[in-house]
């Protein structure tokens, strides 16, 4: 984090990275999984308009959390996309078919070894 930098005072700065460390030891002392965004966000409050808390001014928020759901995808983003979808379901799908072809099999050979037993 870049405290020169910043707006806010170097003392409310200090207090807010108290606060999260002692935030992140109570979720530790409980055995919880520490999420350290999930902590940032309860000790500084959601990021303002256009603007990412603890990050100084030229950081939006597109640069941290990606595009919001709102904004469009250029139309070769959304080709791009669609490709890796196809081409995922294509694969999901032979995996899925060399799966359910070689249980087929192993049934078989099942069948035919309860036949042999009973023999």
């Amino acid at each position: 984090m870049d405290f020169i930098n910043s707006s806010v005072p170097m003392a409310k700065r200090r207090k807010e990275l108290e606060k999260m460390d002692a935030r992140k030891s109570e979720v530790a002392s409980q055995a919880e999984i520490v999420n350290d965004s999930k902590i940032f966000f309860e000790v500084t409050g959601p990021p303002t308009r256009g603007h990412v808390l603890g990050m100084g001014a030229s950081v939006k928020p597109r640069d941290v959390y990606g595009p919001s759901s709102s904004s469009q995808c250029s139309k070769r983003c959304q080709a791009d996309h669609l490709k890796e979808k196809e081409d995922f379901e294509l694969c999901f799908k032979e995996v899925e078919d060399k799966s359910s072809t070689k249980k087929m099999e192993l049934q078989e050979t099942i069948n035919q070894f309860k036949e042999e037993c009973l023999v």
